[in-house]
């Protein structure tokens, strides 16, 4: 986009405020630039319809080099679309500036812009829209050059009340010495003699004189203005529809927060109880394989006791008894000693004391039975887009009012589970301000898991079944 400088005419732009001082203030805020906060200088119109200074918006194009032909309005951030010739492409203003100038004029702030005297003017040539000082004001009575000009006064000027009653001619962009005298309903712009030989000749192009077609386009923007004002009622009837949602919104969700804190703190107990339990089946089986290995001990000693003593027994027979004495004994002592070493006891006892669980399996079941959120999908339904007038529906058809995406609600469901769709439907979170939060949680009892709660009667039952999954296996020799 080019940013370098380019000489205003007359053509496309206005002419600059004569006032004295750009910095003096008006009573009307309207008047002054939001951008560099003084009064508007050779305003100019976005498409957005917000006004600025010629210079600011230029200073605005020439910082915005990383985006070509792109501008963002300060007012209202539309993007708005400049033209090859930069801020010269943009409509002038020309109602702010007549209006601009009624103040000053108003406030006798205007300098001559006729002469190089700067004086004061005094009155307003309707024909070349020139500012004239008294002498200017006499030149223009008596040279011939400036017959048939008609020179108002000031104070016949401000006599209109609030009235505009000056108005800057307007000349052609291309052909700066012609007025613009035609309009043509094809491009939807104000044409001069010249255009209407070339670059707007008919029959490609329709074309009438103003004067003609005025009322027409007045009547299509007054028609305009209704349909944007009966919008406004509706975008205020969607504004407080809006935050009557938000504050429902922020209900379901506090009451769908602490129903999920209460769902785990009874989920919680349940998993607390099943603890308590394993464990208690762990003492249990402890106490038991512990038992089995003392009384497999008491037996060894036993045995081992009874084998010194046999084996003692016998040596003291061989050591100190005759022939006779130990051919007595020796049935008995072959059948004892027989009976030991063949009854020998093995210790064979298995010990098996191990906690078994299933974390992947248990987290799927966390996550499938604990609860899951219904969302829904809400959309405000605009109003059709009213028929706009023929000659404009060329330009405006193709931009409808619509809201942003960004407005619209997500559907959570898309994170569920793969198997949640084979569930049978969950009842809704409750959203009654008026309920109790407890009657639709779980409590910590027993009896919960049976019970008649909405959202989480049936994943208590779930979730406590599913405490099984961590079990002691127990494998012990007589046990």
């Amino acid at each position: 986009m080019s940013t370098g400088s380019k000489t205003n005419s007359p053509a496309d732009s206005p002419k600059e405020s004569p006032m004295v001082s750009p910095i003096m203030k008006t009573e009307n805020e309207a008047h002054v630039c939001s951008k560099c906060d003084k009064i508007f200088q050779a305003p100019r119109v976005l498409s957005c319809l917000h006004s600025f200074c010629e210079a600011c918006l230029q200073l605005m194009i020439s910082n915005n080099k990383n985006i070509e032909e792109v501008i963002m309005c300060p007012e209202c951030t539309q993007v708005i679309h400049i033209g090859p010739n930069d801020v010269h492409d943009l409509t002038p203003d020309y109602v702010l500036q007549n209006m601009i100038d009624m103040d000053a004029i108003e406030n006798m702030q205007i300098s001559c812009t006729s002469c190089k005297a700067k004086e004061k003017a005094v009155a307003r040539c309707s024909d070349c829209a020139n500012y004239l000082c008294p002498n200017c004001v006499t030149a223009h009575q008596y040279m011939r050059c400036f017959e048939n000009h008609k020179v108002v006064s000031f104070e016949e000027i401000t006599q209109g009340g609030s009235e505009v009653t000056i108005h800057k001619p307007i000349l052609c962009n291309t052909h700066v010495a012609e007025s613009l005298k035609y309009y043509c309903n094809t491009c939807q712009c104000p044409i001069c003699n010249e255009c209407m030989a070339t670059t707007h000749r008919q029959p490609d192009h329709n074309y009438e004189r103003i004067v003609d077609c005025e009322k027409q386009h007045v009547d299509e923007l007054k028609q305009l203005i209704s349909e944007s004002r009966s919008k406004v009622s509706f975008c205020e009837a969607a504004a407080v529809t809006l935050d009557d949602s938000l504050s429902e919104l922020q209900s379901q969700h506090d009451n769908a927060r602490d129903l999920i804190n209460e769902t785990f703190q009874s989920y919680k107990a349940i998993l607390e109880k099943r603890k308590e339990g394993v464990l208690g089946e762990l003492e249990k089986a402890h106490t038991s394989q512990e038992m089995a290995v003392w009384e497999m001990s008491h037996n060894i000693a036993k045995t081992i006791e009874k084998i010194v003593h046999g084996c003692n027994f016998t040596e003291q027979l061989l050591k100190h008894g005759n022939s006779i004495e130990v051919l007595s004994s020796k049935k008995m002592i072959a059948a004892q000693l027989l009976y030991l070493i063949n009854n020998t006891p093995k210790p064979e006892l298995s010990i098996h004391l191990k906690f078994v669980t299933n974390q992947e399996r248990f987290k799927q079941a966390a996550e499938r039975e604990f609860g899951w959120l219904e969302t829904g999908e809400s959309q405000l339904q605009l109003d059709n887009h009213p028929l706009l007038p023929k000659s404009m529906q060329s330009s405006l058809d193709a931009d409808p009012f619509v809201l942003p995406q960004a407005m619209l609600s997500t559907d959570l469901t898309s994170n569920m589970p793969p198997d949640f769709s084979s569930r049978p439907p969950p009842s809704r979170i409750p959203t009654d301000r008026t309920q109790s939060r407890n009657s639709h949680s779980p409590t910590l009892s027993d009896s919960s898991a049976s019970g008649s709660t909405d959202l989480t009667s049936g994943p208590m039952v779930s979730l406590a079944q599913l405490s099984k999954l961590g079990t002691v296996n127990i494998n012990s020799h007589g046990i």
